[in-house]
């Protein structure tokens, strides 16, 4: 048996300890094309890039033309492809993020979600769907022909979205996969993003007050439904470990908390709606708070009715008779058990690792539960079983 586990623990050393230098390996050389990808820009510029590890990029600072920009590199991650952002100094405290509508974009419009900015520039407002807190300001921009040409000019195939933020105005374009940075790509968008930031300063109110990023709105909004979904899932676990259902009660108590959680759920996204539809048209936000909102509710009703069904009964214990239907093995060497209790098969309960033989008789011990589910405080086996 002590060499079985020596074996198998050599095994287990063994696979980590070639987990760890295949993971080493990969970092490595995806950091080490980080350090690459801005040379020949980093050269263009006379400067040298610093590399930020933790987030696999890369940025470089220059002058040209004796106005300041950055170029960042991002690698490829799992959900986002390599990009690279070329990024200048802006005198705006308006917010704006400019991209090209997709499917979503168009399917909100129509049902109210969003209220993109019409120019009646159709060229454009079929190219450029626009994004911000500050409407008035962002609309008297785009009342101007040469500023609507020149941020039509720096989308080609390959750019994402433009970005106004903090003071920062940058141009985000996808790379592909392995491929180093162009000089060209960086120089090429400088003079458009200049101009661009040019129609900002001459029309922005110092006195506006910038918008809350989507990051921002999701955190705000999407937190006490994000405390609901974990409270919820807390309650169901604690309510079926001490207050164990007699019976398999799921889909009744799932036909329970769904009126309640959806109902819950959906006043919540629609206030919520209404007081970050005045501040900007970012749909994506309702979204995923509306996804929090709905599985929060139900799983905060759900987990009260486990756990308040136990805990709030003042019911008086009833002996039930009932005999062993099944053991199931859980694997790991644990077991559950299903009894037989009045013609009806009951929930599957953790035992100990013994194995009872089917028609065992035992004697339960059971609550009414407060919202009227049977629910096990413990059972012994009857003497004479046999």
């Amino acid at each position: 048996m002590s060499n079985i586990i020596a074996i198998f623990v050599s095994l287990t050393c063994v696979i980590l300890v070639i987990t760890l230098i295949v993971t080493y390996l990969f970092f490595k050389r995806w950091v080490a094309f980080c350090r690459i990808a801005l040379k020949e820009v980093a050269e263009a510029m006379g400067a040298e890039p610093s590399l930020d590890v933790w987030n696999v990029s890369s940025i470089v600072h220059g002058n040209k033309d004796g106005r300041p920009f950055t170029v960042k590199f991002t690698n490829q991650t799992r959900s986002s492809p390599p990009h690279v952002t070329v990024s200048i100094p802006v005198e705006t405290p308006v917010a704006l993020t400019a991209r090209r509508p997709n499917f979503l974009d168009r399917w909100c419009t129509a049902m109210g979600l969003a209220c993109p900015i019409v120019t009646g520039d159709t060229n454009f407002d079929n190219r450029i769907y626009i994004d911000t807190g500050q409407r008035e300001r962002v609309h008297l921009w785009l009342g101007d022909v040469g500023f609507r040409e020149t941020l039509l000019g720096l989308f080609d195939a390959d750019v994402m979205r433009i970005t106004c933020q903090k003071g920062t105005l940058s141009l985000l374009t996808k790379l592909p996969p392995r491929k180093a940075v162009e000089p060209s790509l960086v120089f090429d968008s400088l003079p458009n993003l200049w101009r661009l930031a040019e129609g900002m300063t001459t029309v922005a109110d110092p006195n506006t007050k910038p918008s809350r990023s989507a990051q921002q709105k999701i955190m705000r909004w999407g937190l006490a439904p994000g405390l609901f979904s974990m409270i919820g899932i807390v309650l169901i676990i604690v309510g079926m470990e001490l207050y164990e259902p007699l019976y398999p009660v799921f889909l009744e108590v799932l036909r329970w908390a769904m009126p309640l959680g959806l109902s819950a759920g959906i006043s919540y996204v629609f206030l919520a709606w209404r007081f970050v539809r005045w501040r900007t048209d970012r749909h994506r936000v309702i979204l995923v708070i509306l996804a929090f909102a709905l599985s929060g509710s139900c799983l905060c009703t759900m987990g009260w009715r486990y756990f308040g069904n136990g805990w709030l009964d003042t019911g008086r214990q009833m002996p039930y008779a009932a005999s062993v239907w099944e053991t199931l093995n859980k694997g790991r060497g644990g077991r559950k058990i299903v009894f037989k209790v009045n013609g009806k098969l009951s929930a599957e309960f953790s035992r100990p690792r013994g194995t009872y033989p089917r028609g065992l008789l035992v004697r339960m011990t059971v609550f009414p539960g407060y919202y009227g589910m049977p629910w096990l405080d413990g059972w012994q086996v009857v003497q004479g079983n046999r």
